[in-house]
């Protein structure tokens, strides 16, 4: 059973009109996810102006919760998302469900009475409130604190001190404290200390060398399951006396195996049976997925899930791209993007343990060659970058819309595999 085979996406180029919404992770202090921030485009404009705002709400809130599902966009986990003033005076939040919805107060509105009025209305219906992107504590702020529950602070735009005086003012006014734009794990865990429990950034993603230390063993076991299960002819008899010496990942085998997704007509027992059974070309893509979760047992989920988003969206490009014989690579491509994240050494040194193909290696390293322009669209549609979707697009010779399409399937694609059996 092919886990990603081709398939039509249902687009045709130019048809429609083109949707974008891509999502940033939220996580709490242990660095597990807590929430998403959805964030639209429309693909014909790069940057909104200022009249955009009231459109770039409505839309969001009929994609994300009406058009793709909230549920694929955000897991179950509450969405954060922007208001503007006539958004919130409109009482367009109400629409939607009070468990699921994070209300943003966006930096240009004004504390009028109105809107003070709304805000205080909104938390009385279940309702949390946040101010986003606070970089002064000034009299525009102070008066939403007593109509909010949360209070983000842009850490890239703002000094030190204020960080530590919104600390203050959210233990005097009982307000949460999240830290937005966190870039560095030293910037991390100071916002620790003074308190703040929620946290957004790319931190989480880049990797946290230490010189000198042996890998865990297990990151090792993982990694001698890679090598041999990416060489030119996979050895089932060595890959088997390797596996039986990793306990998660035989348990794990058989689970998936015997799961729903299968209808064999007995049982799969042993180890043999089930990599003859997957099959080399599934068996090369499961085993580096089980071993990329296994990597990050002491890292974010959020890398394995991105990672598998990216490996997903990489093979689904690949027939639109000219490339469908080389979709295995494309997939490998993306689920490698992170793993100098997962093992803490440099992306070049962890892809030279492994046989994969100069190509992939080139677009993971060097962000060049011909699978380059499938990562770089990956990488621009998660992080919220527009103009980066749509130089991609350019430089793939396809449309915007196709690209997003394809985005919000890998996502989809990746809950399937992480409900299939994928250690959490």
């Amino acid at each position: 059973m092919a886990l990603t085979a081709d398939y039509n996406l249902g687009i045709e180029e130019g048809a429609g009109t083109p949707v974008f919404v891509a999502r940033q992770p939220i996580f709490d202090s242990g660095l597990k996810v807590r929430a998403y921030e959805l964030l639209y485009r429309a693909s014909n404009s790069a940057v909104f102006d200022g009249t955009d705002g009231e459109v770039a709400t409505s839309r969001l809130l009929v994609n994300a919760f009406i058009t793709l599902g909230i549920d694929t966009l955000t897991a179950g986990r509450l969405a954060f998302v922007n208001f503007t003033r006539a958004a919130l005076l409109s009482e367009f939040p109400t629409l939607l469900p009070a468990d699921r919805l994070v209300v943003e107060v966006l930096e240009t509105v004004e504390p009028d009475a109105e809107v003070l009025a709304a805000c205080r209305a909104l938390r009385e219906q279940g309702y949390m409130v946040a101010i986003d992107d606070v970089v002064a504590m000034d009299d525009k702020v102070v008066p939403f604190l007593e109509v909010a529950d949360l209070m983000k602070i842009d850490f890239l735009a703002s000094p030190p001190a204020l960080w530590a005086e919104a600390a203050r003012l959210a233990q005097e006014y009982d307000v949460d404290l999240l830290a937005e734009k966190v870039e560095t794990e030293e910037v991390f865990e100071e916002a620790v200390q003074l308190g703040y429990t929620w946290f957004q950034g790319y931190f989480f993603a880049r990797p946290n060398i230490i010189a000198g230390h042996a890998l865990p063993a297990s990151k090792v076991g993982h990694l001698r399951l890679l090598r041999e299960t990416h060489r030119p002819e996979v050895d089932l008899g060595a890959l088997e006396r390797i596996i039986r010496g990793e306990l998660s990942v035989s348990y794990q085998l058989l689970r998936y195996l015997n799961s729903a997704a299968f209808s064999w007509r007995r049982r799969i027992t042993d180890i043999h049976h089930a990599l003859v059974a997957l099959g080399e070309r599934e068996l090369r893509k499961w085993i580096s997925l089980v071993c990329l979760s296994g990597m990050a047992v002491d890292k974010p989920r959020e890398l394995v899930v991105a990672s598998i988003i990216r490996a997903q969206f990489c093979e689904l490009m690949a027939p639109h791209a000219g490339l469908r014989d080389r979709s295995s690579d494309l997939f490998l491509t993306g689920l490698f993007s992170l793993l100098d994240a997962l093992m803490d050494q440099p992306l070049a040194d962890c892809l030279a343990e492994l046989p994969l193909s100069p190509d992939v290696a080139a677009a993971v390293v060097e962000d060049r060659g011909p699978f380059a322009p499938m990562l770089a669209a990956a990488r621009a549609y998660e992080e919220g970058d527009w103009p980066g979707v749509t130089a991609a697009a350019r430089a793939l010779g396809m449309s915007e819309e196709r690209i997003g399409a394809a985005y919000v399937d890998a996502m989809r694609r990746a809950d399937a595999l992480l409900a299939g059996g994928l250690s959490d």
